[in-house]
């Protein structure tokens, strides 16, 4: 995602500052793996030739975990499998409709299959991110975590491969339904109950660093109707720094409110002319940007009156800004 983790080594032609091409922090080896026996054959040749392993999704990941020089990258981002099941019933106690997904399935086509059966599915902002990969595993928040909590909360069973060399205790026989691949060429499935510390660990510890996850099992919810919200301020649309920054610090005395109405914000606060919130050296050109803010199961009326408080603020300072509306039938 981020070249600079990369070592900057090998750059696009336009964004190259050398004239060469070397390995730098990218792996030596990469198989892109179609099947879970690959996995496996894959992590015996990094243990035997005592290689670093890396394991590898999306690669949207602006710290780098899926880099790694030297190593072997098992890249998932093929794994695409989608099973909806109109009632799941889950070791954690919930009972309703699940959705299935591989680990390579990106963001945009866990929303498309949720739109084609009328649920919702809880993935990010940005539509190319894997969500069965270090997003829910690194704990993934969400337009709708407000909600319904994080990307982590939503899975009910988790499926892939974790070496013996953790010294974890799976209580009882594998079945023929465990999907998990264990160094051996088994597989296990880990639930709240069944391997239950390797489920936790997943949860939000950083899913690279444990195992490799094949799929995942998450709740769906409802389709909701939503209403999204769009403005941005600059400095030269306030009186002066003071009423910039105090119109900034009105969010923030306001967003605790919004996140128990069951809200969300992605802004950018900056100093580019972009907008995009990537300050350059001597630039003075400060903005606020509210990207999306995301009203779920709110109607425009009721969005304008839980913002009222926050605008209101804004006015008094003479912060000039134009909120732009709009309503859907579905979060979709």
């Amino acid at each position: 995602m981020a070249p600079l983790d990369e070592g900057r080594s090998c750059m696009p032609i336009g964004y190259n500052y050398t004239s060469t091409c070397t390995q730098g922090g990218y792996p030596t080896y990469v198989v892109n793996v179609s099947t879970v026996a690959q996995i496996q054959l894959s992590v015996n040749f990094a243990r035997n030739q005592n290689l670093r392993l890396i394991v590898k999704n999306t690669g949207h990941d602006f710290n780098g975990k899926p880099s790694g020089k030297g190593g072997l990258s098992i890249w998932t981002h093929r794994l695409k499998d989608k099973v909806f099941y109109p009632s799941f019933t889950a070791d954690g106690g919930y009972v309703g409709p699940a959705i299935k997904l591989g680990a390579g399935v990106q963001v945009s086509e866990a929303y498309d299959f949720g739109k084609e059966l009328n649920v919702t599915v809880i993935g990010g902002g940005c539509l190319s991110v894997g969500v069965s990969g270090g997003f829910t595993l690194g704990g993934g928040h969400s337009p709708l975590s407000s909600m319904y909590g994080m990307a982590a909360d939503q899975v009910l069973a988790l499926e892939g491969w974790f070496p013996l060399w953790f010294t974890f205790h799976y209580p009882g026989p594998l079945t023929h339904q465990s999907l998990v691949v264990l160094a051996d060429g088994r597989f296990i499935t880990a639930t709240s109950k069944q391997n239950s510390d390797v489920f936790w660990m997943l949860l939000g510890g950083g899913g690279s660093t444990i195992g490799v996850v094949t799929s995942m099992t998450v709740k769906a919810y409802p389709q909701l109707p939503t209403t999204l919200v769009t403005f941005n301020w600059t400095m030269n649309d306030t009186p002066n720094a003071e009423a910039f920054w105090a119109a900034f610090q009105s969010y923030l005395d306001n967003f605790e409110d919004f996140v128990n109405a069951g809200t969300y914000g992605y802004y950018f606060l900056g100093s580019s002319g972009a907008e995009k919130g990537e300050a350059s050296s001597g630039e003075t050109d400060y903005n606020f940007r509210m990207v999306s803010f995301v009203a779920p199961n709110m109607t425009v009326p009721e969005t304008q009156n839980l913002l009222k408080p926050w605008f209101d603020t804004l006015n008094s300072l003479n912060v000039s800004f134009i909120p732009i509306y709009s309503h859907a039938d579905n979060f979709y």
